[in-house]
């Protein structure tokens, strides 16, 4: 994924909120850094996670939106959730900008953390 990106491409993560709060879970920074850490953590965390994309729009300017299904299961422990072998199954919108040599320079990705949680059982 990292590849794809521009040597200064930002990510925004939103994960959604943390049970009985309203707090949301958010990363922001570099993808070279955040991303990267991110996305290692995740491949590391979920047995066989894969993303089955269910539609991409995109237009002139370089923005593109790119709705995704999330599954895995859980085989390691995952931003504070242990695990318990549990399995995911999450709705994922991301959102890209491409600069005008058609490398990603932001992405946004967002997601219901507390639903992941929940399907973990890390919440009742």
């Amino acid at each position: 994924m990292t590849s794809l990106c521009d040597e200064r491409a930002t990510i925004r993560h939103v994960a959604g909120d943390f049970p009985r709060t309203q707090r949301f879970e958010r990363s922001e920074g570099h993808v070279v850094s955040i991303g990267r850490t991110l996305w290692t953590e995740m491949l590391t965390s979920f047995e066989t996670l894969e993303h089955r994309v269910l539609w991409v729009e995109s237009d002139a300017d370089g923005n593109c939106a790119c709705s995704v299904e999330m599954k895995g299961v859980q085989t390691r422990p995952y931003a504070g959730i242990p695990s318990r072998g549990g399995r995911m199954d999450l709705p994922v919108l991301y959102l890209f900008k491409h600069n005008d040599a058609g490398k990603i320079s932001e992405i946004a990705a967002y997601w219901d953390g507390r639903e992941m949680r929940r399907q973990l059982a890390a919440v009742a």
